[in-house]
């Protein structure tokens, strides 16, 4: 900063032209701020380069990993909410869709599940409704067959012994 004074110096003094070591101040004076501002550009690069990591990527690539885990079906998964920003309020939607797909599919599940139940106990009524038409109608062919023995038979003895033997 002294040097630069300096050279604000010389060159209002008009001395620049004359004088050996006013030129090589001057020298010095622009290599100086040529140095520093290269420092200062280096610095604000790599300023500029964390704080977009902090504030962009990491974010993004939080969502991008989210939503591969959806993918794999690990329904529920959240995301960390850290600003009100665009990628929070992205964030904060990406939750709320993740957390709604899971309740869903909980409710299908359960729904599934009490479909099944009901599905096989009607399976168990219809078997057991099979089961018993099957026995009446042994009962009613029994029947049948004595009341036409009966009906043919005048015969008291042999009637009864039909009718015994079945």
């Amino acid at each position: 900063i002294a040097l630069l004074a300096r050279g604000f110096n010389l060159f209002q003094q008009g001395l620049l032209n004359t004088d050996p070591t006013a030129v090589a101040d001057l020298d010095a004076i622009i290599r100086g701020t040529i140095i520093n501002l290269l420092a200062v550009f280096l610095f604000t690069l790599v300023a500029a380069t964390i704080f977009s990591r902090n504030l962009l990527t990491e974010p993004i690539e939080q969502l991008a990993q989210g939503v591969r885990e959806l993918q794999e079906g690990n329904l529920g998964v959240t995301l960390p909410v850290r600003s009100g920003s665009e990628l929070g309020e992205l964030a904060r939607s990406f939750n709320l869709m993740s957390e709604r797909l899971a309740a869903r599919t909980r409710d299908l599940t359960e729904s599934n599940e009490a479909l099944r139940a009901s599905e096989q106990r009607y399976a168990e009524a219809l078997e057991l409704t099979e089961q018993r038409v099957q026995e009446r109608t042994l009962e009613l062919r029994a029947l049948l067959e004595l009341s036409n023995s009966t009906a043919l038979t005048l015969e008291l003895h042999p009637l009864l012994d039909s009718i015994l033997e079945r």
